[in-house]
């Protein structure tokens, strides 16, 4: 079973710092696990999300436990910063936050370090080359993974897309499966796009893109994530 990690975690349960850091350890232990099959995705982006908010929350108490005296309410996890009204003492709630977050963002600053060296690892042993002449349009494609370690090419149809979020307009890469083809003295990857371009009439002059990998990885969790990253920088544009 997946130990995931609510973006509310600290706010939700007990509020004591052994029983948060008991929640926090299984889901590190969780990534960890991950990281150790060379499976990235999805536990690293989670985690650097987590690390990122909670840095957030931390600056935002420090500021709190320098202002007057203020009864904790709960946590908005929206502006990640806490929600009070006055008090006359201190409250005990504020330290328990404080304690629980400057033990996590070590801690998980630590295993995103580890996730990294990972995925530079990982993109070492890959390499794009496009599969012959490539068009003045390229928004849209396709992607072709190879394990040299075998025999089989998963095939992935992509395109470039524009979507607005807070108000900002950026580029998005969409992939979809298409099969899973196989190499062979006959079947080139020549072959395989001519063959794609004969069947999906839709694209007659597609771009198209190898990335081998020298070692196995794992196709959903850290091959193909990593591949959209490099896909997204070939077509120059910010990978996200």
């Amino acid at each position: 079973m997946e130990k995931k990690l609510s973006a509310s975690w600290i706010s939700e349960g007990w509020m004591d710092f052994e029983y948060k850091k008991y929640i926090l350890l299984a889901y590190l232990k969780y990534v960890k696990e991950h990281f150790d099959g060379s499976r990235l995705y999805p536990p690293l982006a989670e985690l650097a999300e987590h690390y990122e908010n909670l840095v957030v929350l931390r600056d935002n108490t420090r500021k709190l436990e320098g202002s007057f005296p203020k009864d904790i309410q709960g946590i908005n996890w929206k502006r990640l910063e806490l929600t009070y009204e006055r008090l006359a003492s201190d409250n005990q709630a504020i330290a328990v936050i404080s304690e629980i977050v400057e033990f996590a963002i070590p801690e998980m600053h630590s295993l995103i370090l580890e996730g990294k060296e990972l995925y530079d690892w990982a993109e070492h042993q890959m390499n794009m080359e496009k599969i012959g002449l490539e068009p003045l349009y390229k928004d849209e494609g396709y992607l072709l993974l190879h394990p040299e370690s075998g025999s089989d090419v998963f095939v992935y149809r992509y395109r470039m897309s524009l979507i607005e979020r807070y108000n900002e307009k950026f580029r998005a890469l969409n992939t979809e499966y298409v099969e899973t083809s196989r190499r062979d003295m006959v079947n080139s990857f020549e072959n395989m796009k001519h063959s794609l371009i004969r069947r999906f009439r839709d694209l007659p002059n597609p771009a198209a893109f190898l990335i081998r990998s020298r070692f196995h990885l794992p196709l959903g969790e850290t091959f193909l994530p990593i591949a959209r990253r490099m896909l997204m920088k070939e077509l120059g544009s910010p990978a996200v």
